[in-house]
């Protein structure tokens, strides 16, 4: 429940409070970890797992509280555009998708120069 009185439905919520990482957990969860064990997320927070999104001392070096609340705002704002935007408005989509169309013409610039 919120602050306001409403509520927020999903099937599951991982809170980790304090210095000692569950690794074991993540893994349960099938999330990917990187080199030193930590979770692995993209620009967004969002891990290998779609929809799962991972902040402060799970996934960082800096292990600050101030840190993880704000990492958390800005997961959040991701998590919310996430499920209410439409697939093809979507930021995360659109940004990998000018990446792709970026490679795409890179590879078409240098097929015509090879011709």
């Amino acid at each position: 429940m919120l602050n306001n009185g409403s509520t927020i439905e999903c099937q599951h919520a991982v809170v980790q409070i304090g210095f000692l990482s569950a690794k074991d957990t993540f893994l349960g969860l099938g999330l990917t970890l990187n080199d030193e064990g930590a979770v692995a997320i993209d620009p967004y927070f969002e891990t290998s797992r779609r929809g799962i999104f991972a902040v402060g001392d799970v996934h960082g070096d800096i292990k600050l509280i101030a840190v993880a609340w704000a990492e958390g705002i800005q997961a959040a704002i991701h998590a919310f555009r996430e499920i209410t935007s439409p697939f093809w408005l979507n930021e995360k989509r659109l940004h990998d998708n000018k990446l792709s169309l970026i490679a795409e013409r890179l590879s078409a610039a240098a097929v015509q120069k090879r011709e």
